[in-house]
């Protein structure tokens, strides 16, 4: 058992202040942290979330510029550009290796117009309704881009041939199937060779 002295909690009054001015020079003159900020009109009572897109941001998808060898993973780069006039509240995935994957509705189709076979991974996903994971807010500012890697093979199997790709977003997670308008990327063809 450990035993304090009385005049331990002595020490707490007197250190206070020092720890509050410590704590006040600390914080930057750019720093939002404990600072009272004005909320945006278009962003008060989570308004955020039901502006019309239409042209608020746009998608850019980019594939490999070479072919891929059937069985290697495949990723797609989607580059999110906030074309409005004002700043646009995402929700993103943390972390080091996201699971963007799952705020993009996919579409893609083989040279006879079919979807290739989903893997394991995507159809338990697909049978849980796929709500997992953690997401935060993030916001872009008007000319802003950011950037998610979806890893398609991930979600489908890819036999050699050619596919054509096209994602959709909004600004909550797809997954979710709110009410939201969707915008989306351009078409690129991705081949996959033996």
């Amino acid at each position: 058992m450990t035993k304090t002295s009385p005049r331990t909690g002595l020490w707490l009054p007197l250190l206070s202040p020092f720890l509050v001015a410590v704590a006040a020079l600390g914080q930057s003159s750019g720093s939002q942290i404990g600072r009272e900020v004005a909320i945006p009109t278009h962003l008060q009572d989570g308004d955020e979330f039901n502006i019309p897109l239409g042209q608020g941001f746009s998608l850019a998808l980019h594939a490999p510029s070479a072919p891929v060898k059937s069985g290697s993973e495949v990723r797609l780069r989607v580059t999110v550009t906030n074309t409005s006039d004002h700043d646009i509240l995402f929700v993103r995935s943390p972390g080091i290796v996201p699971d963007e994957e799952m705020n993009y509705q996919i579409e893609i189709r083989d040279t006879h117009g079919q979807e290739p076979p989903i893997t394991p991974f995507f159809r338990e996903l697909k049978a849980r309704n796929y709500g997992w994971g953690s997401y935060l807010s993030y916001t872009l500012e008007p000319g802003k881009s950011f950037e998610d890697d979806l890893v398609i093979t991930r979600l489908y199997t890819l036999k050699p041939g050619e596919y054509a790709i096209r994602v959709a977003r909004g600004i909550r997670p797809i997954w979710q199937n709110l009410k939201q308008d969707t915008v989306k990327s351009n078409t690129t063809t991705l081949t996959v060779t033996k």
